[in-house]
């Protein structure tokens, strides 16, 4: 895939409350061209879109501050999508949001620690917009992408929101690119086509879309985020350890993300106890569980103090199992069989 776009010499940053006589600038990862231009070659004939995640980070001396898109997040859940209408936001896109929250806010506290106070990305990940596919010629949005927009602008009280336009570059033709726009040449295993994309933004307090300078650089020059836990991307496996711990008399008593490894991404640890016992156990799961397998630990049952976490409490009186003790780990492992395990190796002792 190679991306064409234009660009000034010497690269400016954006003022979100002034005005946009001169047009800001938008800085943009390579996999997220990619990924918008495989999106709009899966739905060819249909409108699309996804939701961009990023960054604003602002400037010294109060210059105007810059924005940064790192990463999409598609709908999966009750989407639309047809000729002439797309609809999108669903929980799916809400839980991997949240995902890249926390696991953002231990890399800002690395990253704080490891290269001081004034580091570049040391700012909140947000969403910053949505791009969408529109049919034909359509290279700006529309008077229903605008009151939509509004609407969001309202509801998340935001001072903006991005709104990159896509289109099939062969309807547009007779119309100039300019600094807001990209020209891709894509291809997947069975399509390719010339992808126009048009960035634009709506702020707050303006009336209409407006043009923003878009500059697209190399994934290794963004902070990356991780990939999708797997409790999100394969929720019927986690219903499936849900059913099975259940049907073995064993109760999930918390579920919680934890940095148990002192870096991104966060593991999501279960707390699993058998009712009549005295102790739990703690399956701490990676981010691509089940391929990798859990680290498993033994606490006592035990009542946190005024203002302390329950689960951190259970974690600080916890012992690591020994890795003897559990199966050789495979994908088609699940959870109750290293509690299995675990229980069969408390009887021996």
């Amino acid at each position: 895939m190679t991306t064409t776009h234009n660009t000034p010499p010497v690269e400016k940053s954006l003022n979100i409350s002034a005005s946009t006589a001169e047009m800001p600038f938008v800085y943009v990862a390579q996999r997220v061209v990619e990924k918008i231009c495989q999106g709009a070659l899966r739905y060819k004939r249909n409108e699309t879109g996804e939701a961009l995640i990023g960054l604003v980070v602002p400037l010294p001396e109060n210059a105007v501050p810059e924005l940064y898109i790192l990463d999409t997040i598609p709908p999966m859940e009750d989407v639309i999508r047809r000729s002439v209408m797309f609809v999108q936001g669903d929980g799916w896109q809400t839980n991997i949001s949240e995902w890249w929250q926390e696991n953002w806010k231990l890399y800002r506290e690395m990253h704080h620690t490891s290269r001081g106070k004034n580091s570049k990305w040391d700012v909140p990940l947000r969403h910053l917009g949505d791009w969408h596919k529109q049919p034909g010629a359509m290279i700006a949005p529309s008077t229903e992408d605008l009151h939509t927009a509004r609407l969001h602008l309202e509801a998340m009280d935001t001072d903006f929101l991005l709104a990159p336009i896509v289109t099939l570059a062969e309807y547009s033709e007779n119309i100039p690119p300019t600094e807001n726009t990209l020209i891709v040449e894509a291809t997947s295993t069975t399509k390719s086509a010339r992808i126009r994309i048009d960035f634009w933004w709506l702020r707050k307090e303006g009336r209409d879309f407006e043009p923003v300078k878009v500059v697209v650089r190399p994934n290794a020059y963004f902070p990356g985020l991780p990939p999708v836990v797997w409790w999100i991307k394969r929720r019927q496996r986690f219903d499936e350890e849900l059913v099975a711990l259940e049907k073995n008399g064993l109760e999930v008593m918390d579920v919680v993300t934890w940095n148990t490894r002192g870096h991104p991404p966060l593991d999501t640890c279960l707390t699993i106890w058998r009712p009549g016992t005295s102790r739990v156990i703690i399956a701490m799961t990676p981010v691509n569980y089940p391929t990798r397998s859990p680290i498993w630990r033994v606490a006592p049952i035990m009542r946190p103090k005024e203002g302390q976490d329950l689960f951190e409490t259970l974690l600080n009186a916890s012992t690591k199992v020994p890795e003897g003790v559990l199966p050789t780990w495979t994908d088609e492992h699940l959870l109750v069989d290293g509690v299995k395990a675990i229980e069969a190796w408390e009887k021996t002792k």
